[in-house]
């Protein structure tokens, strides 16, 4: 669910008093590239933060660009995986939504970077039988469709969400909660960076898919047999940088260091306890 976070804060940041611009036009909860939003913001930033005179960016609009992500191959793996993949941001009437791995999404609530609503999502983790010879016997942990709810909080610089996700694909990979804090540091007029810390809690479905060994599993890999538990499975750290090229192209990356925690870093699964994603992402403004 690393894809995720790159779509998390978008709106909560403060949207320019001026010509709108391709950053402007994003929303979050994954709701859009939280890292292009926030790039229209920097030239009223000082102001807006002093005052509290927030600007919510279009209510309709539509951006698509090229993204490039490496991830761990698997929760837990040594060895990471490249991959490219369309991005795709859009909204209308400030209430319905597209946006990279949320599918489809609804706003409950959606004003100056308050927001609470659900969406469908695709969650790319997945764990494949050519990841390790260990795994070779074992079945894929196969990517699955999600519904996913979130709230989300701003206040001035700061922005504090909660999302929560379970699975709706019928393949037993549980739910999964994150709470984050994240702080908007502006650089130049044209770009940005965002730094904060979250925490990732997992069901018993999500860590038995991913860090259980089962009695049979044990038998035919070799792995000790292992019983996974309901719990915080990871704490992380995130960094956003933003760069607005022009009104039409904007550039981001975001990485994510994340360290495994308690049962699902102590999986026989678990080769590496520290996990870093990057995502590069490149965005074209149509409307």
């Amino acid at each position: 669910m690393k894809w995720r976070k790159f779509h998390d804060i978008t709106r909560a940041l403060p949207a320019p008093r001026g010509p709108a611009s391709i950053a402007a036009a994003r929303r979050a909860p994954r709701a859009c590239h939280r890292a292009l939003a926030a790039l229209a913001c920097l030239a009223a930033a000082p102001a807006a933060f002093a005052d509290g005179d927030f600007t919510d960016p279009p209510p309709t609009f539509l951006s698509a660009g090229p993204a490039v992500m490496v991830t761990p191959s698997y929760p837990g793996a040594r060895t990471q995986r490249t991959f490219a993949l369309p991005d795709f941001e859009g909204q209308y009437d400030d209430w319905l939504y597209i946006s990279g791995t949320d599918l489809l999404g609804v706003y409950a609530y959606n004003r100056q970077g308050n927001k609470a609503g659900a969406a469908i999502m695709y969650d790319f983790t997945e764990r494949l039988q050519n990841d390790s010879r260990q795994l070779g016997p074992l079945r894929d942990v196969e990517p699955t469709p999600r519904l996913k709810l979130f709230i989300e909080q701003r206040l001035a610089m700061f922005v504090g969400g909660l999302r929560v996700a379970t699975d709706i694909g019928g393949h037993d990979e549980g739910t999964v909660a994150q709470a984050y804090l994240n702080l908007l540091l502006p650089l130049t007029a044209h770009g940005f960076v965002t730094v904060g810390p979250g925490v990732t809690w997992s069901d018993r479905h999500y860590m038995n898919a991913f860090y259980s060994v089962t009695a049979e599993q044990s038998e035919v890999s070799g792995l000790p047999q292992f019983a996974a538990h309901a719990g915080v499975s990871d704490v992380y750290g995130e960094l956003v940088a933003g760069y607005e090229l022009s009104s039409r192209w904007a550039l981001a990356l975001d990485v994510t260091f994340a360290r495994l925690h308690g049962d699902a870093a102590d999986s026989p699964f678990t080769l590496a306890r520290a996990q870093a994603t990057w995502l590069a992402s490149v965005l074209y403004k149509f409307r």
